[in-house]
């Protein structure tokens, strides 16, 4: 990752040792609303983000997955279950994704 920021993300549970859940906001995200609602949401995953279309990230695929994908998420909010996080190791799989990709597109792609 370029931004110090996306690496804060991956290691929150460890900076938060004490939280269930957070709520991330890029710095150019403008709040109309609470945000109450989002963070008590029933979560099945440790992460929650709005879906994106993939066309950006497609320069990273060919190497990395056979066909197309029909995914991606806009990094710019995120709910993360924190305990979730931590208890199924995904800093160690986020880190391990950006190995495989070269760090392409960054948090988007390997979270």
């Amino acid at each position: 990752f370029a931004k110090p920021s996306a690496w804060a993300l991956v290691y929150l549970h460890m900076y938060l040792p004490d939280i269930p859940r957070a709520i991330y906001l890029d710095t150019d995200t403008l709040v109309t609303s609470d945000l109450g609602a989002l963070y008590r949401m029933k979560m099945h995953h440790a992460l929650a983000a709005s879906w994106d279309l993939p066309v950006a990230f497609m320069e990273c695929f060919p190497p990395l997955l056979r066909g197309e994908p029909s995914w991606a998420f806009d990094s710019g909010v995120l709910l993360l279950d924190l305990k979730k996080w931590a208890s199924r190791g995904l800093a160690n799989e986020t880190e391990r994704w950006i190995r495989e990709s070269r760090g392409c597109w960054g948090d988007q792609l390997s979270m």
